[in-house]
């Protein structure tokens, strides 16, 4: 038995074709590898969402499958649209790699005091109006300008300076193994930039009647990755979208059920809608997912909190329909204190308040030879906004977790300081040595004494355990037509000594989680 492998030719295309060609030789299978060229290699002056119709990397080599001119196809998953020709079928998916975009960053253009690390007002290059939906979204200030070509291409793109930074799938790039060691890369978390429907697995695609080579890729199939990519295009299939459509879906087995996330822009430079979903029934999360993004959520939300409307979690809550109330649930008073950082190597922060608190007392100058570490990401964002630079974000999903990540980042020759609360948890601190760190109170936390009002509410968010004391001070119980939101376990836990039962909590301790899980519960 010899198989013909078709490919398109460009470098990543053939390295795929090189490790399907591997795999198979692993089963005593002997093969060869045929380039075919596409639509989309044809045509390189446009972008995604300008060239007509699906499928443009993929129809030759599909037509070349069922004229039997070769035996195999291999393609990016991702590039295949989600019904397949008659007479063919996907024999094997490969074991997944990478699933995250990641931001290439040209030196000149590097800001570690900004968010993914890129200077204001850069110029972004992509073709993909799911990615420009969500860089802009994040980083409205960017300019994004179009970037067509091969891996490499749009790499030396970059480093020629055309592009301040470039965006690229890290499954494209850790494939060719190539040098960027002269870049700053920001690999996104692909559950906050979603990733395309089944990025970074790979699709063996034959003929329908070729039982013998089915029987051998079988063998070679990913059973567990095949089952994320099959829910990922489930919910591509629903939207009946293809890369014309700002669209990202992700997907992530987690023992006996699926967490699901899905980001949708009506347009590329639009405010996307991003949901998270958790479920055993991909059929009905699939439509879930299409209901969610699609249709508007007429609901009021309390946020016991007082925020700018254009923070990104308020901004795609109401693009999604919902009103929101704010108001704060705790009062803080900063103590005049003086902070001495000499015998230091880390400064800590566990919050936004105190964050404030910590800079009402000292200089950022202060600071500026000490490392930066912040529990979770909103407090890192906001440390950004203050001119800093984070070397330790939590981004595990727990505040608990990323504290023992911490841990494990310091040394021990180093110490930390940290300015906390009267209330704080001291989850971080735990984690550590007593001759490790030291803690200052630097602000004092008191239940509001403002009536929280609830009339007309839908649903409230509680965004830390004092919250939800001062909340319960007031109100003995929520009325049962009221949903309520959990930003993370220590807050569920006080909600759940309070006697509340029924608390949907965040995936991870950040807003925009917060305001995913939300979209996707309410």
């Amino acid at each position: 038995m010899k198989v013909i492998i078709g490919t398109r030719g460009s470098d990543l295309a053939l390295w795929q074709a090189h490790h399907v060609k591997d795999k198979l030789a692993e089963q005593q299978i002997e093969s060869q590898i045929k380039i075919i060229k596409t639509k989309g290699d044809q045509i390189q002056h446009l972008s995604f969402d300008k060239i007509e119709g699906k499928g443009f990397f993929t129809k030759e080599i599909e037509q070349a499958l069922l004229d039997q001119n070769i035996d195999l196809a291999v393609h990016s998953y991702k590039d295949l649209e989600t019904t397949q020709p008659k007479g063919l079928c996907i024999g094997a998916t490969l074991e997944r790699a990478h699933v995250a975009d990641v931001l290439i960053v040209h030196p000149s253009a590097i800001d570690r005091t900004q968010m993914f690390g890129l200077k204001q007002n850069a110029k972004v290059g992509t073709s993909s109006a799911r990615r420009k939906s969500q860089m802009l979204f994040f980083r409205p200030d960017v300019q994004i300008e179009d970037l067509r070509g091969n891996v490499p291409t749009r790499i030396e793109k970059c480093k020629e300076s055309k592009y301040d930074a470039i965006i690229l799938a890290k499954a494209g790039v850790d494939r060719l193994e190539i040098d960027l060691s002269d870049f700053h890369l920001h690999t996104f978390d692909a559950r906050n930039f979603v990733s395309a429907a089944s990025q970074g697995a790979l699709a063996l695609q034959c003929r329908s009647n070729d039982n013998k080579l089915i029987e051998v890729l079988e063998r070679i199939n990913h059973v567990k990755d095949a089952l994320s990519v099959n829910l990922e295009r489930s919910v591509l299939k629903s939207f009946n979208a293809g890369c014309q459509v700002p669209l990202g879906i992700y997907a992530q087995p987690n023992q006996d059920h699926f967490n699901l996330w899905v980001s949708k822009a009506k347009e590329a430079d639009s405010t996307p809608i991003q949901v998270f979903l958790s479920g055993k029934d991909t059929q009905e999360m699939a439509n879930q997912a299409l209901e969610k993004t699609l249709n508007p959520i007429k609901k009021t939300l309390l946020w016991p909190k007082e925020e700018s409307s254009e923070a990104p979690h308020f901004k795609m809550l109401k693009t999604a329909g919902i009103t929101i109330k704010t108001q704060e649930f705790i009062q803080t008073k900063v103590l005049k204190s003086t902070i001495d950082l000499s015998n230091f190597q880390w400064v800590f922060f566990s919050s936004k308040k105190g964050v404030d608190a910590f800079f009402e007392n000292t200089s950022i100058e202060s600071i500026s030879k000490l490392k930066i570490g912040a529990i979770a990401l909103d407090t890192a964002n906001y440390l950004q906004t203050k001119g800093c630079t984070v070397d330790f974000i939590g981004k595990e999903n727990s505040t608990q977790a990323s504290a023992e990540k911490f841990a494990n980042t310091v040394s021990k020759q180093e110490r930390v300081f940290f300015p906390i609360s009267n209330i704080s948890i001291k989850t971080a601190q735990r984690n550590l040595s007593p001759d490790q760190y030291q803690e200052q109170v630097i602000y004092q936390t008191f239940l509001t004494n403002q009536t929280i009002d609830i009339s007309g509410v839908d649903a409230i968010c509680f965004l830390s355990p004092s919250a939800v004391e001062s909340f319960y001070d007031q109100h003995k119980t929520t009325p049962n037509h009221i949903t309520l939101f959990s930003i993370g376990e220590k807050t569920t836990h006080a909600l759940r000594e309070k006697g509340v039962e029924h608390i949907t909590t965040s995936y991870a301790p950040n807003s925009m989680a917060l305001a995913r899980t939300i979209l996707g519960a309410i």
